[in-house]
Formats: C-alpha cells, sequence, structure tokens
C-alpha cells in the first residue's frame, strides 16, 4: 500500500460528474491568471478552494506532490486506476488545468497505459497546445484520450486549434457568446451517463449553462 503523503488524492465523482474518477489541482497555482473567468466571482473552482477548507487541502497536497516528483505523482494516479473495478471513465481537472506540455504528455502517456479506459480533460491552457512541437508528438494519436477546448465569451480560441479540439462553451445569458453554434449539444448535467464529452471528437461543440 502506497504511503498517503506520497498518494494523489482522487475524487469518485461529484454531483455533476456522477460516478466519474478524477483529479483535481489548485485552479490558483495551475490556470491562467489572465483569463476573464479568473476571479472569485467567475471561477467555480475558485469559490471552492476559498468555501471549502478540506478542498483545498487536499488539492494543494496534489500539487505539492507534483512539485515534489511529478514522475510519483502521475504513478499514484496510476496505481489507483488499477485498483478501481470496472472504471471506465477518467476525468482530468474539474479543478486546475494542465501544467506545462511534459505534464500533458504524461497524460497521453497513461491513456496508452489504459486503453480500456476514457481519458478527458477541458483545457482553457492554449499555449501548451499551440506548442508546434506538440503536433508531431505520437501522445496525440491515443484513441481514449479527449482533449476538449474550453472556450469563455471574449476569450479569442486560435484558428488551429479550433480545426484540432472539439470545444466546450459557456453560455451565459448575461454575457451571451455569439459564438456558440447551432449544431453545439447542451450538457445534460449528469457525465457518467451522457458521456458526450469523452466522445467528441474535432468540429463538434457542447455548451455548458454558467455555474
Amino acid at each position: 500500500m502506497q504511503n498517503k503523503e506520497n498518494q494523489v488524492r482522487l475524487r469518485p465523482g461529484n454531483s455533476k460528474m456522477g460516478k466519474v474518477f478524477h483529479v483535481n489541482l489548485p485552479p490558483c497555482k495551475t490556470c491562467d491568471h489572465t483569463l476573464p473567468c479568473y476571479s472569485s466571482e467567475e471561477c467555480y473552482a475558485l469559490k471552492a478552494w476559498r468555501q471549502y477548507p478540506g478542498t483545498r487541502k487536499a488539492w494543494m497536497h496534489n500539487w505539492d506532490l507534483f512539485q515534489k516528483s511529478p514522475d510519483q505523482y502521475f504513478k499514484s494516479i496510476a496505481d489507483q486506476i488499477k485498483r478501481k473495478k470496472s472504471l471506465d471513465m477518467f476525468r482530468w481537472h474539474s479543478a486546475g488545468d494542465l501544467v506545462n506540455y511534459k505534464y500533458l504528455c504524461n497524460m497521453y502517456a497513461m491513456a496508452h497505459e489504459f486503453p480500456d479506459i476514457k481519458f478527458m480533460a477541458f483545457t482553457k491552457k492554449y499555449k501548451v497546445l499551440a506548442d508546434e512541437v506538440n503536433w508531431r508528438a505520437p501522445f496525440w494519436k491515443a484513441p481514449n484520450m479527449t482533449l476538449v477546448i474550453s472556450a469563455w465569451p471574449g476569450l479569442k480560441i486560435p484558428v488551429l486549434l479550433r480545426r484540432k479540439f472539439p470545444i466546450a462553451w459557456m453560455e451565459d445569458s448575461g454575457n451571451p457568446d455569439k459564438r456558440i453554434p447551432h449544431s453545439a449539444v447542451e450538457c445534460s448535467g449528469q457525465c457518467d451517463e451522457c458521456m458526450l464529452c469523452w466522445r467528441l471528437t474535432k468540429g463538434q461543440s457542447v455548451f455548458f449553462h454558467k455555474h
């Protein structure tokens, strides 16, 4: 059994995702502070960070473990996945975001390690995705890993990324995003029953109501 201090704290699910195994990182450490959503009024993850000490402690534990040993961080996640029975879905970061390109490569490496599990991540780290080196990396070919661009009203999405990845739009009645296509599918609010975002392909879209 792995020492708890060297074990990433994974979550078995939540009220929205249902029983979807997932990992979180602190948004204050991993997200782009220049994003329009980065504020206590707009970011639901930052609200949880400020309101719940236990949540904040768990996310910081994961961040500290990654900072101390990225290899141990990913090994701990893999070890816990191996122990889960009948696991078919995993989400990266319902809070937090991609740390850097190497972190992303490790995510894809894990998808290769567990080909029967569907992995998915939303990201606003456009610079990580747009790195020219990324397009030649073999990790992009993992068929069980879906990367979805997370959009926000007023946040420009590079044309190259719009062609390469599906998009998750945020619908805000007070600040409507006119870019949301009519073909975008509305989030059902229960990930483990829908699984749409784990199956999205380039050119497809989903939209969420602001929460």
